[in-house]
């Protein structure tokens, strides 16, 4: 399954980084891995995650802003994690 926004879907992209910040612990960090039940598990390398966090966060910033109108739908629908 392609990601969100290569497939050009700015909702479920929105959505899915939405989801990601989420799993951030109360410090903001992220684990190696996430059990079933959602608990963090294993060592906490952060600078993969985070390249990757800033880059999604830089990506919709940019798409969002691009089309105001279609930004602020997009921002009214979106739910919020």
């Amino acid at each position: 399954m392609p990601n969100a926004w290569c497939a050009g879907d700015l909702k479920l992209a929105r959505f899915d980084f939405e989801k990601a910040l989420s799993y951030a612990n109360p410090l903001g960090l992220y684990s190696e891995e996430l059990g079933v039940t959602g608990e963090q598990l294993g060592n906490f390398p952060q600078a993969f995650t985070h390249m990757g966090l800033i880059s999604a966060a830089d990506y919709l910033d940019r798409r969002l802003g691009a089309s105001p109108a279609g930004s602020a739908d997009l921002l009214e629908s979106a739910p919020l994690l």
